[in-house]
């Protein structure tokens, strides 16, 4: 069964499971929830500190960009926690050179520059990301938009 909240993704990490894989299910959850309030819901419940610095800080990360960009909603307060950030800047490029860093450092959103982790423009993206079921252009709750190119 698939972790429904991001809570059950930190408790699959503490028993073994792959970050990755953990990550990818919730995701795929996430983008299927039917209202914005249960997808809101999803996002709620503080994840036990695994005892990975960068996963902790991940889920913080994952729980501000997800509230902000997807549901326009307040970030979780357990988002905040001294665990959610990480001491020093981490890179999810392969690539080790001073031009893909600062690449990294100008496209990351906010929600995880916020909390040291510099990935690409459009992290988190699965089938769904472009257009969640919760999608509602009345309540102006629009993904974030793709960049193509580059």
């Amino acid at each position: 069964m698939r972790p429904r909240t991001l809570a059950e993704v930190g408790s699959r990490i503490l028993a073994g499971e792959p970050l990755d894989k953990a990550l990818a299910e919730f995701l795929d959850e996430f983008y299927d929830a039917i209202s914005v309030d249960e997808a809101e819901a999803m996002l709620a419940a503080a994840p036990p500190p695994t005892g990975v610095a960068y996963a902790d800080a991940l889920l913080g990360a994952v729980g501000d960009y997800l509230s902000m960009q997807y549901l326009r909603r307040r970030l979780p307060d357990w988002t905040t926690e001294p665990v959610r950030f990480l001491q020093h800047p981490t890179f999810t490029s392969a690539l080790d050179s001073a031009s893909a860093k600062a690449w990294l450092m100008h496209n990351s959103p906010a929600e995880f520059k916020h909390h040291n982790i510099f990935t690409e423009a459009v992290p988190l993206r699965r089938k769904r990301s472009e257009h969640p079921r919760f999608h509602n252009r009345s309540l102006n709750t629009s993904p974030p938009r793709m960049i193509s190119g580059t």
